[in-house]
């Protein structure tokens, strides 16, 4: 079976002498997976290739069994992808509404549905109360929920997210959890974050990167059978905390790809 998305020793350099991947290879289907790492290990430059944003230096990526080759490849395969970046912005006096209905109209949602769309992801995400309100006006949690609208305004097969609680409270984070999870089914998710936490309650399998290589790539229970394993490493972190932990401390070989 096709898988839908296949990266064959992908690379990527922002010069001559800064390289920020180096041949990562995995496969996905529909599937939930964690992306941990370092700060500066390459999981940003790694979700921009995921989006089609890049290009990468060298390797291939293919979109169920397409090359994307080409910039059109590219913008042929963002009609199937959800993106949130980890820092979006958008000038603040933007209302909800015209923000989305900007982005509709952008991603080429019909003129005639975009109403209908806007209205559809605003009660996706539990804002259609904010449908009026200027994004300055929002807290930081309505805004994620503002900003993860916009990238399921194409219902997308992938969703694409960068550091998503980051500055979210206990609560926020929760909700945001919970709120994934009810888009998770049928869909391919990449989900970068240093809140190891969080990957427990969603993702399938985890990959971790350092220096621009993956140094495991396995389900998440494997990685939490690891730390069980590892109890003496740091008595005050959660089994999947520890078991993240070792592998960077060990840079341990990562598991035979699927």
């Amino acid at each position: 079976m096709t898988s839908k998305l296949t990266l064959s020793e992908v690379s990527f350099a922002y010069g001559r002498n800064q390289p920020a991947l180096k041949s990562i290879s995995f496969k996905s289907d529909q599937e939930f997976i964690g992306i941990l790492g370092p700060n500066g290990s390459g999981k940003t430059t790694l979700l921009r290739l995921l989006a089609g944003i890049t290009q990468p230096t060298s390797g291939e990526i293919r979109y169920l069994d397409k090359p994307l080759k080409t910039r059109q490849d590219r913008s042929d395969y963002q009609k199937h992808v959800g993106y949130l970046p980890q820092n979006p912005y958008w000038p603040g006096e933007t209302t909800v509404k015209t923000f989305l209905t900007y982005f509709a109209a952008l991603r080429d949602v019909p003129k005639t549905s975009q109403t209908e769309r806007v209205t559809q992801v605003l009660s996706q995400t539990n804002c259609l109360n904010l449908i009026t309100r200027p994004l300055k006006s929002l807290s930081g949690g309505e805004q994620k929920r503002i900003f993860l609208a916009q990238s399921l305004l194409t219902n997308p097969e992938i969703l694409i997210l960068d550091e998503p609680t980051v500055a979210l409270d206990p609560q926020q984070r929760i909700a945001f959890r919970d709120l994934i999870k009810t888009h998770a089914n049928g869909k391919t998710i990449f989900w970068s974050t240093h809140i190891v936490e969080d990957l427990r309650y969603l993702a399938d399998r985890i990959l971790i990167i350092q220096n621009g290589q993956i140094i495991w790539h396995n389900t998440t229970q494997e990685l939490i059978n690891l730390g069980q394993k590892a109890e003496n490493l740091n008595p005050d972190a959660s089994d999947l905390e520890r078991g993240f932990l070792h592998v960077i401390e060990s840079n341990h070989p990562h598991a035979p790809q699927r």
